[in-house]
């Protein structure tokens, strides 16, 4: 399954590369939810991110938006917040992609993620060299919220260009370009390109390919128990 997300009556998140926002483009409400993970991803202006708890990661994608009692962000940020969250357009045109996770708690304040408080992340060990079809990249992680029990994280990652080969993706990952491209390739056909300004979500058990020339990212990812 590929494409535009769509609301799915079945509440599971099918295998796919899910194309979320497109910079520069009007935002399209839709959204998704997985009930056996408690994984709601919603992006456009019609979903708050409120929910009867869990925990909340906002990525403003066009314009600025003012999240909770966190503040205002502007587009290529994204604040982690707890439970019920009234998020307001402050610009016009402005929009930004939610993804909660029902069972997920955040100890203390709304944790922002700006790249801009963040210009140098630490190195990471690369992807594994078995999984590699090109030279090893340099890489780089820094992990702001993780919710040890249900696997629900965010943060920041950067590489160097580098091409994997196809696996069985092991995890549900949105992810808000910062910078670069990346292009996804399935295993059934079909090549999916994105760069900086875009959002997308790859569900867990997706199998495609990935090659970049190099990129950064928001990231947010739900790691089912197995």
């Amino acid at each position: 399954m590929t494409g535009t997300l769509t609301e799915n009556d079945d509440m599971t998140i099918a295998p796919g590369i899910y194309a979320l926002h497109r910079a520069g483009e009007a935002p399209v409400p839709r959204a998704l939810d997985d009930a056996g993970t408690g994984l709601h991803v919603a992006a456009g202006v019609s979903d708050t991110g409120a929910g009867p708890g869990g925990v909340t990661v906002c990525i403003v994608t066009e314009g600025r938006a003012r999240v909770g009692t966190a503040g205002e962000f502007g587009a290529g940020e994204a604040v982690v917040t707890q439970g019920a969250t009234k998020i307001e357009a402050v610009d016009s045109g402005s929009s930004w992609v939610t993804v909660r996770c029902g069972d997920a708690d955040l100890s203390g304040d709304a944790m922002p993620l700006r790249p801009s408080d963040h210009p140098e992340l630490p190195s990471c060990d690369p992807t594994p060299a078995d999984l590699l079809l090109s030279g090893p990249p340099a890489q780089h992680d820094l992990t702001l919220f993780k919710d040890q029990a249900c696997n629900f994280a965010a943060g920041f990652w950067d590489t160097t260009a580098y091409h994997r080969k196809s696996i069985a993706f092991p995890k549900f990952e949105v992810m808000h370009m910062l910078s670069g491209w990346i292009e996804l390739t399935l295993d059934e056909g079909g090549t999916h390109r994105f760069e900086a300004g875009d959002t997308f979500l790859i569900a867990k058990g997706t199998r495609c390919d990935w090659r970049t020339g190099g990129m950064g990212k928001i990231f947010c990812t739900l790691v089912p128990a197995t």
